[in-house]
C-alpha cells in the first residue's frame, strides 16, 4: 500500500509477565482512500502498529511510503494489521 507517512512514535508497554513490549505508531494517509461520504470533508489520518525496528526506516517524514501490511494474532483471538516493511517512494 502506498501512503503518506505524516509521523511516526515510539512506544513501550509493559505485558502481563513484566517485561517490555515495544513498538512503534505510524500516523498515515492513503490518497486513494480520501473520503467522499456527503457529511465529512477533507483527510481523515489513520493510525497503524509496527516492531520497533521499523523506525530507523522513516528518514523523511512527511513522505510516500510503500507499507508492507500483514496481519498478526491480537487480543481475544482476533486479528490485527501491523506494518511488515517500509521503503520510501519518493523524496518529497
Amino acid at each position: 500500500m502506498i501512503a503518506t507517512v505524516l509521523g511516526v512514535q515510539r512506544w513501550t508497554l509493559k505485558n502481563e509477565q513484566g517485561g517490555n513490549i515495544e513498538g512503534i505508531t505510524l500516523h498515515y494517509f492513503d490518497s486513494a482512500d480520501v473520503n467522499k461520504e456527503v457529511d465529512r470533508k477533507g483527510i481523515f489520518p489513520a493510525s497503524i502498529t509496527a516492531d520497533s525496528e521499523l523506525f530507523s526506516c522513516f528518514t523523511s517524514l512527511p513522505n510516500k511510503y510503500d507499507l508492507d501490511i500483514g496481519l498478526r494474532r491480537a487480543g481475544g483471538g482476533k486479528s490485527k494489521p501491523y506494518v511488515k516493511s517500509a521503503t520510501i517512494v519518493s523524496d518529497k
